[in-house]
C-alpha cells in the first residue's frame, strides 16, 4: 500500500530518527495490511508509529478497503498493546504463525 517508493529512500524521518518501512504491502491474502514496521528503541512512545499506521490507513481509505490487516508474533515485548490501542481487534487466527489483527476503515 505505502512502500518505499512513496517515501524518501523508505523512511519516515521524525528528527535525526528514521522509521523505516520493510514492507507494507497490499499483495498479501489480505487486501490491505502493515506487514511490517520496525520503529528504533530510541523513538518508540514518540508518536512516529501510530503516524506510519495513520499513513497507511488513510491510504486503505483513499482506495476504498473496507479493513486493513496487521500481523505479529504473540510474546512478551510484542507491538500486540500498540495495535490493539490504535483500534486493530485479533482475529483469533494465525498466518504463519503470526497473530492477524484487524481494523475497520469505513
Amino acid at each position: 500500500m505505502v512502500d518505499a517508493q512513496h517515501l524518501p529512500q523508505g523512511r519516515c524521518q521524525a528528527g535525526d530518527r528514521h522509521l523505516k518501512f520493510h514492507e507494507i504491502r497490499d499483495n498479501l491474502p489480505f487486501r490491505c495490511g502493515v506487514w511490517r514496521l520496525n520503529v528504533d528503541g530510541q523513538s518508540q512512545r514518540g508518536g512516529v508509529g501510530r503516524f506510519a499506521v495513520d499513513l497507511v490507513l488513510g491510504e486503505g481509505r483513499r482506495r476504498g478497503f473496507a479493513e486493513a490487516s496487521v500481523l505479529w508474533k504473540a510474546g512478551p515485548g510484542g507491538p500486540a498493546d500498540f495495535y490493539q490501542k490504535l483500534g486493530f481487534h485479533a482475529t483469533g487466527e494465525l498466518f504463519a504463525g503470526e497473530v492477524i489483527a484487524t481494523i475497520a476503515l469505513t
